[in-house]
């Protein structure tokens, strides 16, 4: 199994920014529509960059931890860890989807 480069890393990051950005202007971190405040990284935010994010979602799919073990890995309760994987996972369908790479059903 060979590791990705960085610049293979970095390939994917802009697009998905690009969809995590559109969803959080739609709905909360709880998958609850938004309605006035926009979306705001928190200076404590256990995942505050892009870079961050992206790894935390690919190690999920890839992996299949428990919510548990994820939330130990990164640091973060269960509770938040399946709220992210939750949130996250949408957004990159949505990304991938924006590039029409999704499988036909």
């Amino acid at each position: 199994m060979t590791r990705p480069t960085a610049d293979e890393f970095h390939a994917p990051v802009p697009i998905f920014h690009t969809a995590f950005e559109a969803y959080m202007k739609r709905r909360t971190i709880d998958g609850h529509v938004r309605y006035c405040r926009h979306y705001v990284s928190y200076a404590n935010s256990p995942l505050p960059t892009t870079e961050d994010t992206l790894p935390f979602i690919l190690t999920f799919l890839k992996q299949n931890p428990t919510h548990v073990m994820h939330g130990h890995i990164f640091h973060m309760s269960q509770s938040n860890a399946s709220k992210w994987v939750h949130l996250l996972h949408g957004a990159l369908n949505d990304g991938v989807s924006s590039l029409s790479l999704t499988p036909l059903s």
